[in-house]
This record gives C-alpha cells, sequence and structure tokens, in this order.
C-alpha cells in the first residue's frame, strides 16, 4: 500500500484563502469550502505570511541550493 502524495496549491489559491482569512472567515469553513484535509493547514499558511510576507507562500526548490558561479569542483579522494 502506497501513502498518496501530498497535495501542493498554487501561491495565488494560498494567498486568496490566507486574505479570506485574515478578512474574518473562519479556517473551518474556508477548509470545508475548499475541501482541505485540515484547518491546520490554513493557520499554518496564514503564519507563514505574516511572518514572511507574501513570499513565505511561494514554491521553495526542494533540491539542493545552486553551486555558486566559479566553484571549484573537489572531489573527496582525488588531491590536488
Amino acid at each position: 500500500m502506497t501513502k498518496p502524495d501530498k497535495e501542493s496549491f498554487s501561491f495565488e489559491f494560498k494567498l486568496d484563502v490566507v486574505r479570506r482569512f485574515l478578512a474574518g472567515e473562519t479556517k473551518v469553513e474556508l477548509a470545508k469550502e475548499f475541501v482541505l484535509s485540515s484547518p491546520k493547514l490554513i493557520e499554518r499558511w496564514a503564519r507563514k505570511y505574516r511572518d514572511e510576507g507574501e513570499d513565505g507562500l511561494r514554491p521553495k526548490r526542494r533540491d539542493r541550493p545552486p553551486r555558486p558561479v566559479g566553484a571549484a569542483r573537489l572531489h573527496p579522494l582525488v588531491q590536488p
């Protein structure tokens, strides 16, 4: 049996939900309206929005950060 993938939501969707939540709609009502798995999700988005602004709701890269330009490639077993 496999675990279902986490659903991802667009920046615009999260921003709309958070703005409605901050305008006074309850997280329970919004979670039901948008068929979200939990009202806690809206709480998390709102906290990120308060702490980081709109950028907190934008998707983040999940892989390694890019290497700085000109960074030397060093192999651990090869001595210069």
